[in-house]
């Protein structure tokens, strides 16, 4: 049988009264309300898919020459069951059905068998797919990347490639849209394809040569599942303890379950960075995970000392949230910049008033001499209740860190260089200071 033409892939199915897609009715053996969207173009199947956001990740697959059932069942089964949205598939279905046909038909078309294998019509999956020409796959990864998805492609054949490929266990995909764009086993994704694609990754396996088709998009949609399932996880918690903070248990919880998959060589910090296929190291992610976990942990004191400034850095809480996002490539969603504006009109701000104590000296030449390091022992003991400054320089961590040995024994403590000062006054140690 001849391979069907594109106009015949909308799967030899009749056009349905949805807009912009056909519904596809299952033969014998199936739910009869059971449908298949297939759209009649890929810009309406992203209008259907929606702006991906980090509230709501989005995820696509493009399948470039897989032209056998079989590979495209297994493939769309997986897309659902990981988190998927969407298929595009560039080129058409082989015309001979893979397989025994359905139960009741005297010989299924490629799509029905398809879709017998994705088991998504026996258990009423909803799908999304769309057909594009193959001379059309290139300006379609565009199209994709101008509503938010960045093309990934995954393959093994990288010779003549402009980048080495990243491993897919270095690899972030985290963003809140991407499409994964895998080829066929025998001809793989042509360099037009790979050149439109934004990163490139690939699977490490024992020996040489290549997954299945549809066992290699099993396994990069469950990394991309992980990851985004690790940034929602990060995000509620935080949500959580800004909403409760006399709650310490959350973020414990959740040092608890990250540490537990950094122990078993899955460490992600759900980290969005401008360039999120940036090859990184295990130790560079857990390096941003417990950077990460402290900044947490300083939200937590600020709420703790009742204060809508953020006790390290003197800064209104939504700007330091701000100032995650832009200088530490930690996105948190809106709901979170919202919650903590809301914060600050909940809680009084305490009054800062400038000491008339002298700056601290000592013989040896400065305060350092007599202070300690300790930048978590200070958010730790929650004693600081109040760090300002002024002029366009900011208090590092590191010498707040310094200056809690002089805040835990009760001395205000004033350092005046003419361009910043700063007030740190000590809160006496309570019960309700130590954990």
């Amino acid at each position: 049988m001849a391979v069907p033409s594109i106009p015949e892939l909308y799967w030899q199915l009749r056009y349905g009264k949805s807009a912009g897609c056909a519904a596809a009715q299952v033969q014998a053996g199936f739910p009869s309300d059971a449908v298949a969207r297939l759209f009649r173009s890929l810009e309406n199947l992203l209008d259907d898919v929606g702006k991906p956001a980090v509230e709501q990740p989005r995820t696509l697959v493009l399948l470039h020459g897989v032209r056998f059932a079989p590979n495209v069942g297994a493939s769309l089964r997986a897309l659902h069951l990981l988190g998927g949205d969407a298929t595009i598939c560039v080129g058409g279905l082989a015309g001979k059905a893979q397989g025994r046909p359905s139960a009741g038909s005297a010989a299924a078309t490629p799509l029905e068998e398809a879709l017998r294998i994705s088991m998504a019509m026996r258990h009423e999956w909803p799908l999304r797919l769309a057909s594009v020409e193959p001379h059309e796959a290139a300006e379609a990864l565009r199209l994709c990347a101008a509503r938010g998805f960045r093309p990934v492609c995954v393959e093994t054949d990288t010779a003549g490639m402009r980048a080495p490929p990243v491993a897919l266990e270095d690899s972030e995909l985290s963003c809140p849209g991407v499409v994964l764009v895998f080829g066929a086993e025998d001809a793989g994704v042509p360099p037009e394809v790979v050149e439109a694609c934004e990163g490139l990754v690939s699977i490490r396996t024992a020996h040489r040569g290549s997954l299945n088709v549809s066992h290699a998009v099993a396994v990069v949609l469950y990394e991309r599942a992980y990851d985004v399932f690790i940034l929602e996880l990060l995000e509620v918690s935080f949500c959580k303890f800004v909403s409760c903070a006399h709650s310490v248990a959350v973020l414990a919880s959740l040092s608890l379950a990250v540490c537990a998959a950094m122990r078993a060589n899955r460490s992600h910090t759900g980290r969005f960075s401008a360039n999120c296929f940036r090859p990184q190291s295990k130790a560079a992610k857990a390096s941003q995970l417990v950077k990460t976990h402290l900044r947490l942990r300083q939200v937590k004191s600020a709420l703790r000392s009742g204060h809508a400034h953020l006790g390290l850095l003197g800064e209104p809480l939504h700007r330091y949230l701000l100032q995650l996002n832009e200088k530490e490539n930690i996105l948190l969603s809106e709901r979170v910049q919202s919650r903590a504006l809301a914060l600050e009109s909940e809680v009084s701000e305490a009054p800062l008033t400038r000491s008339a104590s002298a700056p601290l000296a000592s013989p040896s030449g400065g305060a350092d001499s007599r202070l300690v390091s300790g930048v978590e022992d200070v958010i730790e003991d929650g004693s600081v209740t109040a760090i300002h400054t002024q002029g366009e320089d900011r208090l590092s961590i590191e010498l707040a860190g310094k200056l809690h040995h002089a805040v835990r024994s009760g001395d205000p403590l004033v350092r005046d260089d003419g361009e910043v000062w700063v007030l740190v006054q000590a809160q006496p140690r309570t019960s309700s200071n130590v954990r």
